[in-house]
């Protein structure tokens, strides 16, 4: 996966790049070791992704977040919220990445207790789609 990850940096061709994610991404969701190591190698692949990225996977990555992982716990909402807060200070992400930043913070920010609520908020505010 790390290969394919760093192969997929290079690639300018659009159809080689949607389906090397597509292909990523599927052994990312059959193999991932635990729910962390998933959410931090699909954030990778949404990043070098871009807009490749097919909305059914910004979906799975939503429903497998709002189930709560394979626990059913909120540890890895809790992951996702930092996460993300950490991405949002990034430049620029792709718009499916951002959706996906939005859904969760909207969702669980409240899990994070760095940061109020009005925090989470202006910074929803300012990804401006």
């Amino acid at each position: 996966v790390e290969r394919m990850l760093e192969f997929l940096h290079g690639i300018t061709d659009e159809v080689v790049k949607r389906d090397i994610v597509s292909r990523v991404s599927a052994l990312v969701e059959r193999f991932s070791p635990d729910d962390s190591w998933f959410l931090s190698t699909m954030n990778r692949i949404f990043e070098v992704g871009g807009e490749e990225v097919e909305d059914v996977l910004a979906h799975n990555l939503i429903h497998l977040i709002a189930e709560g992982g394979g626990d059913g716990n909120d540890e890895l909402r809790k992951i996702a919220v930092r996460s993300y807060v950490e991405l949002l200070q990034k430049a620029e992400l792709p718009a499916v990445m951002l959706k996906v930043i939005s859904w969760v913070l909207g969702e669980f920010a409240v899990t994070y207790s760095e940061l109020s609520h009005t925090q989470v908020i202006d910074m929803l505010c300012d990804i401006g789609f």
